[in-house]
């Protein structure tokens, strides 16, 4: 467990700079580029999402389960595996690349420059080998090359990005910082495998379980990115603006959740492949409880905060942005969950129809909601829209699992973290009350919030002598001693 200890302390800091870098760049941008190019450019990147989707065909998930059962066997077949994988992903992505070509050709009327220029982000797709060091659990040299680009692409939006007219400049640099963050993994995998010219066959039987694995990545994929597209189309770029960064707020803290999730599902592979039973459910009794324990205190906590946090965060123009952010908060909850569900249990299983139905569910509700509530509503339709799919994707892959593992999901222990994050809410709610500025009603929030949860967990796992306890205590001393 000492690796995943590692590898998790790696990716949360990785992760942790992720969600400090809109921290920094997001108040910036909101200002100097304005609600209306925001939504111009969450409209551009949502529809060239569509296209990198299909370009890595499900592979992010099935290639580091691959990746992982070969890496025991042995350089040789490790290698072979990769090329295989690695080709088919080529060519999808070339395929995409052409489609791409024509559709801004012959499709594009408006904004044609932002959508051209957004082809780097696909292009990037054919260098792209993260699932490759998720597979083997080398998240150290991700984590240290992503957090340098991510302060180079800092600086450069710092830099560039000047007035409402660099929109073009700001997709460039947001571009040209993916392809280089999978640039820059190649030389470690020249180092660890032997290159070879796969056979048609190898990369053949890759196709089909990369399809089933495709099927829920691009269902979940395609109702999250509906939303920016459909509000794009049915409302205007004003209320995208309103909801692209609403939805960044909750999405942060999603990206370090997802990050930790990826990293838990090569060990998990490996233990059910080899039938460990027992570690397997350690595993994930400790990771749905660490989840749910996480979200809860972030999704209520980032609900307390709203009033304040928009206004500094964004600007006085966003405004309607406080709403939106409320209503996404319970989002975060519900998709960790899902995300556990998923990452550390139904893809290890190779239990993917149960997510492919739940995700198929998610997207017909999504779409439904989407066409009677956005042209009324706009973002905030959007947003409800958003927050019934989460919850029907995980109410129905829940309902999949067997009784033990549902047992684990809704353990009493993992209620009491709900009850410990509605009393830091009632606590935290009279802060606003507080004769000081919005700055340090903000900071008083957090600290507050902070101490309060922490306090009522910890007193929970001592008196209940839980292992989560154990294991967060020890990570604290593996930590202090690496230091």
């Amino acid at each position: 467990m000492t690796e995943i200890r590692k590898n998790v302390v790696y990716q949360a800091l990785y992760q942790i700079v992720l969600a400090i870098t809109p921290l920094i760049t997001a108040p910036y941008i909101a200002r100097v580029l304005g609600v209306e190019n925001l939504g111009i450019y969450s409209y551009t990147y949502a529809t060239v999402s569509y296209f990198i989707l299909f370009s890595m065909l499900g592979i992010t998930n099935y290639g580091s389960r691959e990746i992982a059962i070969s890496y025991v066997q042995g350089k040789e077949n490790t290698s072979q595996t990769f090329c295989s994988i690695y080709l088919l992903q080529c060519l999808m992505t070339i395929v995409m690349i052409c489609i791409y070509i024509v559709y801004v050709v012959l499709v594009v009327k408006d904004n044609r420059i932002i959508a051209a220029t957004q082809i780097i982000n696909l292009f990037s797709c054919l260098f792209d080998v993260n699932w490759f060091f998720v597979g083997i659990e080398k998240i150290k040299i991700m984590a240290k090359r992503g957090i340098i680009i991510k302060a180079l692409t800092v600086l450069s939006i710092l830099l560039f990005v000047k007035k409402e007219s660099s929109l073009w400049i700001y997709v460039m640099i947001m571009s040209l910082s993916a392809l280089l963050n999978n640039l820059v993994m190649w030389r470690d995998v020249l180092s660890d495998l032997v290159l070879g010219r796969p056979s048609i066959k190898s990369v053949l039987k890759h196709i089909k379980p990369c399809a089933i694995l495709f099927l829920p990545v691009l269902s979940s994929s395609v109702y999250r990115i509906m939303d920016k597209t459909m509000v794009g189309n049915l409302s205007n770029y004003e209320q995208l603006g309103f909801y692209y960064n609403a939805d960044k707020v909750i999405n942060i803290p999603i990206c370090l959740m997802s990050g930790i999730s990826m990293i838990i599902l090569p060990r998990m592979t490996n233990y059910l492949h080899n039938n460990e039973i027992e570690k397997s459910g350690s595993l994930f009794s400790q990771s749905i409880d660490t989840f749910f324990c996480v979200s809860c205190a972030i999704g209520f906590g980032i609900a307390s905060v709203a009033e304040e946090f928009v206004p500094l965060f964004f600007g006085k123009n966003y405004f309607e942005c406080i709403f939106l952010v409320k209503m996404f908060s319970p989002v975060f909850i519900i998709k960790s969950i899902s995300m556990c569900v998923r990452n550390i249990y139904l893809i290890p299983a190779k239990k993917e129809m149960i997510y492919n139905f739940a995700i198929v569910g998610g997207v017909i509700t999504n779409l439904v909601l989407n066409i009677i509530l956005i042209p009324l509503y706009g973002a905030g339709g959007a947003v409800f829209a958003t927050l019934t799919t989460e919850l029907v994707v995980c109410i129905l892959q829940i309902i999949g699992l067997n009784k033990h593992i549902i047992r684990m999901v809704f353990r009493k222990q993992l209620m009491l973290y709900f009850i410990n994050a509605i009393s830091m809410s009632i606590c935290v709610y009279y802060v606003k009350y507080f004769d000081c500025i919005d700055v340090e009603k903000l900071i008083i929030k957090i600290l507050l919030g902070i101490i309060i949860y922490v306090l009522l967990c910890f007193f929970e796992w001592k008196n209940i002598d839980s292992e989560i306890f154990k294991k967060y205590i020890s990570i604290i001393r593996w930590i202090l001693k690496i230091k």
